[in-house]
């Protein structure tokens, strides 16, 4: 029995509550709960605390009985539902036994709503879950792999399909991404091109001072800046801001059945979704590296002159000497990649997204993380290349 405290005509008095489950250990590792009476929004309380005081430290089995079980109402069905997801992560065998057809229509509800979070928590039980864990992610991100391959596969297959057949390309939705990928992020790329080649500039004039070398800042900061650091924060950066957005539009006409309606009338989501975007970003974010590049050099230009006192003739033929025309194009070949590799993310995980709107904003995320984890693959990949071709 659950006593409670209640205040009722201004007096305090003690109601009794009637039993809510009943706690069996049939065995060690074994526990059968016995659901009794009313489960309402005015048990939930009282339901949580019990549930929570029951001991599933070494528990293996457990058995829900419903047959006591008179009503049950959505908030009392997904304090339950909590409790058994939680107990699924432990992988513990659960048994369901007793409950008429209504009570598990109510229960069937509360499960079907996708928008949960319990199942994503991070919970070791034990160090077989931790490895159980382990062992689920490399699955992932097998299986990630081997969609991106495919979808890399179908993108080849369309594009060699609209080549033949020109007429299959939107044009005026490619100058729209275009516009939207490029031109948009033309001032926070300009930007940011900017303070990273001051910020190298001032750090490695200050080292390179202690040595007397401090003239050699020109050549650090403009052969880092033209092979490694204009492309890559340009490609973060549309893996930021474009990449999210193509999962999160795709994201969204999937949940609004839009892509379906496209099958419906015998259109090709991915000639009018996919390709465009693609393409789009294949153009622009090459575009985007090649003016980050000249806006850090303008970058090193002005710090150089501010630091070591060097006029832009000197400043020029510095830069001449230090850089060739293979430092510009280490960097250019890289961003097609990196494009490509975004492009394709962000599309990919828009077209995961099944039916909540809390996954657009999961599938949003796991875009740019993904994104920039192959960019960072991806670059390590081409320095290895590079390193080796002797460029």
């Amino acid at each position: 029995m659950i006593s409670v405290k209640r205040q009722s005509d201004g007096q305090n008095r003690h109601e009794m509550k009637p039993i809510l489950a009943s706690v069996s250990f049939p065995s060690e590792r074994e526990v059968v709960i016995e659901l009794h009476n009313h489960w309402t929004v005015h048990e939930v309380e009282d339901i949580s605390q019990l549930l929570r005081n029951i001991g599933l430290k070494d528990i293996s089995r457990i058995t829900i009985d419903g047959s006591d079980l008179q009503a049950v109402d959505l908030s009392a069905a997904w304090t339950m539902i909590e409790f058994v997801r939680r107990l699924s992560l432990r992988n513990v065998e659960i048994i369901k036994r007793g409950c008429n057809e209504e009570h598990l229509g109510i229960f069937n509800i509360v499960r079907s709503v996708e928008s949960m979070p319990f199942e994503r928590k991070l919970y070791f039980g034990s160090v077989k879950d931790m490895f159980v864990h382990i062992g689920r992610s490399s699955l992932l991100a097998v299986k990630s792999l081997l969609d991106l391959q495919t979808f890399f596969g179908q993108f080849c297959i369309t594009l060699l399909d609209t080549i033949k057949n020109p007429t299959r390309l939107r044009f005026r939705s490619v100058v729209y991404h275009i516009n939207e990928i490029g031109l948009r992020a033309i001032p926070i790329v300009s930007l940011l091109a900017f303070l990273i080649s001051i910020v190298l500039g001032y750090q490695g004039a200050q080292q390179l001072k202690r040595f007397g070398a401090d003239i050699f800042t020109i050549n650090l900061v403009s052969i880092s800046l033209l092979r490694e650091m204009a492309v890559i924060v340009t490609s973060i950066i549309v893996a930021g801001r474009s990449g999210s957005a193509f999962a999160a539009k795709i994201g969204v006409m999937k949940i609004n059945q839009e892509i379906d309606a496209l099958h419906t009338f015998g259109l090709d989501p991915f000639d009018l979704l996919i390709m465009p975007r693609i393409l789009a970003i294949l153009i622009a974010l090459p575009a985007l590296t090649l003016i980050a590049d000249f806006v850090g050099l303008f970058g090193t230009m002005f710090i150089s002159s501010q630091m070591l006192h060097v006029s832009t003739a000197e400043f020029l033929s510095r830069l001449h000497e230090a850089v060739d025309i293979s430092t510009f194009v280490v960097g250019l070949v890289k961003a097609p990649f990196f494009a490509l590799l975004i492009g394709m993310t962000g599309c990919l995980q828009g077209l995961e997204v099944k039916s909540s709107s809390e996954e657009v904003g999961m599938r949003t995320t796991a875009a740019v993380v993904q994104s920039i984890f192959l960019i960072i693959l991806a670059d390590a990949a081409f320095s290895v290349l590079f390193t080796w071709m002797g460029v």
